[in-house]
């Protein structure tokens, strides 16, 4: 399918992608503003396409997959937090401990809740405020009920709290050291994000910043 419509101004392309990131279809175009909708529903659900005037544009519109790439999976955060940080660590204790590999049964619920926070978290955000799972696709409205009504970056916590879990569950000084260095981590793309979205929603989403903490509940 080809679509032909008229553009001035394009700003960008909003993709669907699996829970893995796997590319899967055109959702939406977006503009700086628009002249008219139109609606085409050739895939699970209708697609919003905002148009502009005067100038001429075609634009082939299908589901798309990208092939694997190592380098490219690398570079999402929950995969490093989740997969490739615990493998290290415990590859890394492992050649330290030459071979005795400590293992601490109370850091596990610590784990557990990290990363079902983050998961549970994305889940939530995705239905409530539409967008992807990164702020690479940013959420079409502000999201402040459920767990957001509590913290406003409860997915990143929950990496926070899955490398606390990894340190204690090993005993691991590389794994208190990796907690460290992405608190600050965090701290700065949290920011980063906050700058984005302040832009997006104006007063909305300034109103969403002095009602809730950035990152513990009624503390900071």
């Amino acid at each position: 399918m080809q679509l032909s419509q008229k553009f001035t101004r394009l700003r960008h392309l909003v993709w669907r992608f699996d829970v893995d990131g796997t590319m899967q279809e055109l959702v939406e175009i977006r503009c700086d503003s628009c002249a008219s909708p139109a609606i085409a529903s050739n895939f699970n659900k209708p697609l919003r396409l905002n148009f502009f005037r005067n100038e001429r544009v075609t634009m082939p519109l299908f589901s798309q997959k990208r092939p694997f790439s190592f380098r490219r999976w690398l570079k999402s955060t929950s995969r490093r937090t989740f997969v490739v940080y615990p493998l290290c660590i415990v590859v890394i204790e492992l050649l330290i401990r030459r071979g005795d590999l400590q293992f601490v049964i109370w850091g596990v619920p610590l784990l557990i809740w990290g990363y079902a926070q983050y998961r549970l978290s994305g889940v939530y955000r995705t239905s409530h405020g539409g967008g992807g799972p990164g702020i690479d696709i940013p959420p079409e409205r502000v999201v402040d009920s459920g767990i957001y009504a509590y913290t406003r970056n409860p997915m990143y916590l929950g990496h926070l709290i899955f490398m606390l879990g990894l340190a204690i569950t090993f005993c691991s000084i590389p794994a208190a050291l990796l907690l460290v260095f992405h608190v600050f981590w965090f701290h700065r793309r949290v920011r980063e994000d906050e700058l984005h979205l302040t832009t997006m929603f104006g007063e909305t989403y300034r109103g969403y910043l002095t009602r809730v903490k950035r990152w513990i509940p009624g503390v900071i």
